[in-house]
């Protein structure tokens, strides 16, 4: 089951490619809450991706806004693809 924090992550903007999510793109690798903590695993789309940050900042606003403390972390294993890219990513 998809939690709806895990869904207001997901729906988060990817800031290089306007109407494009995170989600749709792939990168969202886990939402973990426990408590009132939640943790968001994400992998870039490319090493060294001059956004991470600007992402990171966006998934801990939404974190924060519905109500839950943030840690967000870039994970590399397994590399994105292409093909985590979702049909609504492709349109």
């Amino acid at each position: 089951m998809v939690s709806e924090l895990d869904l207001l992550v997901r729906a988060v903007d990817d800031p290089e490619l306007p109407h494009v999510t995170i989600g749709d793109l792939g990168m969202v690798r886990s939402v973990e809450v426990d408590g009132r903590s939640a943790h968001v695993r994400l992998t870039p789309t490319y090493t060294g991706c001059p956004a991470t940050e600007q992402i990171r900042s966006d998934v801990e606003a939404a974190v924060v806004a519905a109500g839950y403390e943030p840690s967000v972390e870039f994970v590399m294993s397994p590399p994105w693809s292409t093909d985590d890219i979702t049909d609504q990513g492709r349109a």
